[in-house]
């Protein structure tokens, strides 16, 4: 064996990931799989709104189909679910976030959700874009 390593990448497919409706999931099989344009489209969200001092805010619970927990050596399970929130008022501010929580379960998600919104209610305050205003 030529200085090749006994350690062998997994293939570029295998970093993705399909959701089931119901949150469980399973490492894609193949490629195409993941170029089927419809990998995510079943997979369960959640997303509230809350209207706060004249803004909008967006609480947004997906699944984010790549393996976000970057200890892939440690047999750990993936991170595949993100809960974050953004001022989603307007174009000046539909891609501010300023909330991020990842999780390895649909349920864990389901419960971070619940507590991203709690937060939002308690700390929107402090979020508010402070463009120098000509609101």
């Amino acid at each position: 064996m030529s200085g090749m390593s006994s350690e062998r990448r997994l293939p570029t497919y295998a970093y993705f990931w399909y959701c089931n409706p119901d949150g469980s999931f399973r490492r894609c099989q193949s490629l195409d799989e993941i170029s089927d344009a419809n990998w995510k489209k079943n997979a369960p969200r959640q997303k509230s709104t809350l209207v706060r001092g004249g803004r909008r805010f967006l609480v947004s619970t997906v699944f984010i189909g790549v393996d976000h927990n970057f200890e892939v050596t440690d047999g750990s399970d993936p991170i595949l679910f993100e809960t974050m929130i953004f001022d989603n008022t307007d174009a000046k501010t539909m891609f501010i976030d300023f909330y991020q929580e990842r999780y390895r379960t649909w349920e864990e998600a389901k419960v971070g959700h619940r507590v991203a919104v709690d937060w939002l209610k308690a700390h929107w305050r402090e979020y508010l874009l402070e463009d120098g205003g000509d609101d």
